[in-house]
């Protein structure tokens, strides 16, 4: 692999981040999270199980996408 490859990679890696949005993911997670706190919370099961849902979709994104990062950063070395 020669280091173009690994630049092109990474620009790849960088537009992933742009259109899978994983800032944006990375803040909603914890809000969503931040909910789960509330004694109230799961009061509503429906609700609830939706919350938890939603955090572990967005959770598995952000997994992916920090392993794809780190396996880059690895290339690279």
């Amino acid at each position: 692999i020669t280091s173009d490859n690994i630049k092109t990679l990474n620009t790849r890696l960088d537009k992933l981040s742009t259109i899978f949005d994983i800032e944006a993911k990375l803040i909603e997670v914890s809000n969503e999270e931040e909910q789960t706190f509330d004694p109230n919370f799961w009061n509503d099961s429906k609700q609830a199980e939706i919350v938890m849902k939603s955090i572990k979709e967005k959770k598995s994104w952000i997994k992916d996408y920090n392993s794809a990062k780190i396996f880059l950063d690895e290339l690279e070395v």
